[in-house]
């Protein structure tokens, strides 16, 4: 069939290897030119590629596909794949497993056969394997191909596949979830224990809490301890103290108890609310404070 012509600006030049030498790829498989496979796949949806003849942008010299010109002799890129037909700027090797090229030199990236994909030679050994062949996974962040990419693909604790940058992009905005089961993407110990230092340093006031009742076993904010509540009544020594008294049982920090009566505005409520851990998947009861809710389970505050 006729090639299909494209302007030349279209068939020089791309942002998917703009460093290449070569250029007008003609491709035999579809008979039309483009400047790259990516390029190819995109605009006709072809599935295997395959190129017939190149140019080379120095001599203009119509040739079969090689890692220089058979002319001028320039290397057309740093590196070339006579499998897949690829140029690149960048180290690249083809892995047999995979069936495509891999960015990397050999030896520095290695196949993993479980996750079906490959990854730098010195995680290999302590990665987490996904819970799918990589050929079936897309990122959950950016919707890209988790397998058929230059990008570097990495598994998260949940098993779940992104790739790297994608992961570290998030992490710095704040997103700490997998946006596929919501539990954490990686290690965040160092961030829950500065919660819980700043839930220490901020007590809830009783605007923030449900109203103290008789029965109520609450806390002395000003001297500590715990204090069953029997009855509340109203300050007749003071009425213009502007709170109640409270009547009860005061438990001590050492463990001393004694009938004891305190202002209303001096016990704090203990409010407790049910969670659900996202990271250990267990419910437990916490104390509820507007920082965040912590998991009696496992200690994370990824809870919902």
């Amino acid at each position: 069939s006729a090639v299909d012509i494209i302007p030349n600006d279209l068939c020089l030049t791309c942002e998917h290897y703009p460093v290449k030498k070569c250029s007008r790829f003609n491709y035999s498989c579809c008979g039309t030119i483009d400047p790259c496979n990516w390029c190819h796949r995109e605009r006709r949806g072809c599935k295997a590629p395959v190129i017939s003849t190149i140019m080379c942008s120095e001599c203009n010299t119509e040739q079969s596909p090689s890692a220089q010109c058979v002319n001028c002799h320039i290397q057309f890129a740093k590196s070339y794949c006579s499998i897949c037909q690829l140029w690149s700027d960048k180290d690249i090797w083809h892995c047999n497993d995979c069936g495509i090229c891999r960015v990397g030199k050999e030896g520095e990236v290695l196949h993993c056969h479980a996750c079906d994909c490959c990854y730098p030679s010195d995680i290999i050994s302590t990665h987490f394997c996904g819970k799918k062949s990589a050929r079936e996974v897309v990122c959950p962040i950016c919707n890209e191909s988790a397998f058929a990419t230059p990008k570097i693909t990495c598994v998260l604790p949940c098993n779940h596949m992104v790739h790297h940058h994608c992961l570290t992009d998030a992490m710095k905005k704040g997103h700490y979830r997998c946006p596929l089961c919501r539990k954490c993407m990686g290690d965040m110990s160092a961030t829950w224990a500065e919660m819980r230092y700043s839930i220490l340093q901020q007590p809830l006031g009783p605007a923030h809490l449900p109203p103290i009742q008789v029965g109520d076993t609450v806390d002395v904010i000003t001297a500590g301890g715990e204090f069953l509540v029997r009855s509340i009544e109203p300050d007749r020594a003071n009425p213009c103290s502007g709170s109640d008294v409270c009547y009860g049982i005061w438990t001590q920090a050492n463990g001393n108890t004694m009938e004891m009566n305190f202002l209303l505005r001096c016990l704090r409520k203990k409010s407790t609310v049910d969670v659900q851990c996202f990271d250990c998947e267990v419910r437990s009861q916490t104390l509820f404070h507007y920082v965040g809710l912590e998991c009696q389970n496992c200690g994370s505050f990824n809870t919902t």
